[in-house]
């Protein structure tokens, strides 16, 4: 058992030991019952959602809500064929029976509208430079005969995305990129439009992270209509951002080559939510927060992609955002395909990335809230404490390349004796490793490994 705890307080704040990061004497809890974790779920590029080993592993991930079809496509999608508008023939279709049939059956759907390049059949002359009204009724028709879709296979998504990344000036975002008024002219109508049929529908719409002119402008005029429009604050549920730990992220030489620069990296995540704080604040009252894509892009392509401490940084991501209040309601990882980290598919088991945010999609499940629990260790042991209505479970995150022992959490859990299940990587630069071949998991023990992820409960 883990041992030498510092007591807490009975309101499931703590005090912090000698060694903690953690400046307040309290943290508040965040309500956590209708936050969902899932994925993009672009499928292009396979592995095919009628894939039955995918598909297994799909469930694995303990996904609770794909994104459909995920990503920039979605600008272009042709959801009736299952492919990119005006481009050849995928590897796969991703057709909506396909993504049901395959779904976990808790798993529910957030749908992106294409309001950008519609395909011929949906009777838009000049899809790419046609502003009208009317061209945007025939695309919001469109969208409704997906969502009749959908129903028709008893799976009707939870909300509709109006578009994906409308703040850039490309090829993906046409007329309404960097062109908020005219974007907003449009959500009024197609929420009038879409809550005629579907009155109880979600509506989430496009606002991104701050930090650049082109960014910040797009977000003054979306946030300011959101603060003073009556309609939208009764038609409009979430905004939506993306958000990427990029090469542009902290020390753009790093790479990761043994245990000092795995935890710089891991270091860097945490350095970044820090910096982010402003866009979660800035978001208007009243809204919700979709994080619908994010992701560590800094190693993609590299070696590093496929390392246990990549896995970790995902999770840090969340429990990050969690922790910055009740807004955030829902978490997309771009994406369960094509990406290594996620599913490898050379191999079909799950990578680093799948089995640190499952750890994670877990703890959720249930949950009522999660508090920022105590450091330990002098700072090197973050932990989390998720509460449910029968009790508790602590998250302890090592963050360091040491093995970390005696540390005792039994007054949080407020019990004698506990389990505890953690998930490792003996070779912490290895890559890549999967489930059961680099990453290991342990019943209890006494010590917490190098950048071991542990559960903690009665």
């Amino acid at each position: 058992m883990l041992s030498s705890c510092v007591k807490d307080n009975t309101s499931g704040s703590m005090e912090k030991n000698s060694g903690s990061e953690n400046t307040d004497d309290t943290e508040k809890p965040v309500f956590t019952e209708n936050i969902l974790l899932g994925y993009n779920g672009r499928s292009t590029e396979g592995p095919s959602w009628t894939d039955g080993t995918f598909l297994s592993l799909v469930s694995d991930t303990k996904t609770m809500c794909i994104r459909y079809p995920g990503g920039t496509q979605a600008n272009s999608w042709d959801w009736k064929e299952g492919k990119l508008v005006d481009k050849a023939e995928p590897k796969y279709l991703f057709k909506i029976e396909d993504l049901v049939a395959g779904l976990p059956q808790t798993a529910q759907v957030i749908y992106v509208m294409n309001m950008v390049n519609t395909p011929a059949r949906v009777g838009v002359k000049q899809p790419l430079t046609d502003q009208s009204v009317d061209a945007l009724y025939l695309k919001i028709d469109d969208a409704l005969l997906a969502l009749k879709e959908f129903e028709r296979l008893g799976r009707l998504p939870m909300a509709v995305e109006l578009g994906n990344e409308f703040y850039f000036q490309n090829e993906h975002a046409t007329f309404y990129g960097q062109n908020p008024q005219l974007y907003l002219k449009h959500v009024r109508i197609i929420c009038d439009e879409i809550h005629e049929v579907y009155p109880d529908m979600k509506i989430a719409i496009v606002t991104t992270k701050g930090g650049t002119k082109g960014r910040d402008a797009w977000n003054r005029v979306v946030y300011d209509a959101l603060n003073s429009d009556d309609f939208l604050k009764k038609n409009v549920y979430a905004v939506v951002q993306h958000h990427y730990i990029s090469d542009t992220t902290g020390d753009t030489a790093l790479r990761i080559t043994d245990n000092n620069t795995a935890e710089q990296a891991l270091a860097e995540v945490f350095v970044y939510m820090e910096s982010v704080k402003k866009d979660y604040d800035d978001v208007p009252e009243g809204y919700k927060l979709w994080i619908t894509e994010f992701g560590v892009t800094k190693y993609s392509k590299l070696e590093e992609e496929g390392m246990w401490p990549i896995g970790l940084s995902y999770a840090a991501m969340v429990l990050s955002w969690l922790e910055m209040g009740n807004k955030i309601g829902c978490f997309m990882l771009h994406h369960i395909t094509n990406n290594p980290s996620v599913i490898n598919t050379s191999v079909m088991r799950l990578g680093p990335v799948a089995v640190a945010y499952s750890v994670v999609t877990d703890l959720m499940e249930g949950c009522k809230s999660v508090t920022r629990g105590k450091d330990y260790a002098e700072g090197k042991v973050k932990s989390w404490i998720f509460t449910y209505e029968d009790g508790k479970k602590v998250l302890l995150m090592n963050t360091s390349a040491s093995t970390v022992n005696d540390i005792d959490v039994s007054d949080v859990l407020e019990a004698e004796s506990y389990s505890v299940e953690q998930c490792y990587a003996p070779d912490v630069v290895k890559s890549p490793v999967t489930e059961g071949y680099g990453i290991e998991k342990k019943q209890s023990g006494d010590d917490i490994e190098a950048f071991g992820l542990c559960v903690a409960a009665n």
